[in-house]
């Protein structure tokens, strides 16, 4: 069976940079390689766990690319992330 209007609806939101995200977005963008101590006061998250969280969302939907396990830096942009930042609204983006 297929999927519901309610929950087509539902993705469609998700895929949506809210603007939390595109403050993230634009502060790695003028910032890069900003710490997530950086990040938090800068987007305005009060904890490190939220920023990370953020940060795993953006990886997931390809704004960002993952950075390595024991690097204290956070990601870097991907071409969709940068045009997002810049105020473009990505509506497809697949990876190479």
């Amino acid at each position: 069976m297929g999927r519901s209007l309610r929950e087509a609806e539902g993705a469609a939101v998700k895929a949506t940079l809210t603007p939390r995200d595109r403050a993230i977005l634009t502060h790695l963008w003028r910032h890069p390689g900003a710490s997530l101590r950086e990040l938090a006061p800068a987007v305005g998250l009060a904890s490190l766990a939220s920023v990370s969280w953020h940060l795993k969302q953006l990886n997931h939907a390809g704004y960002i690319k993952p950075r390595p396990f024991y690097s204290e830096r956070t990601n870097t942009l991907t071409p969709a992330g940068l045009l997002a930042a810049q105020g473009y609204r990505v509506l497809w983006w697949e990876p190479a």
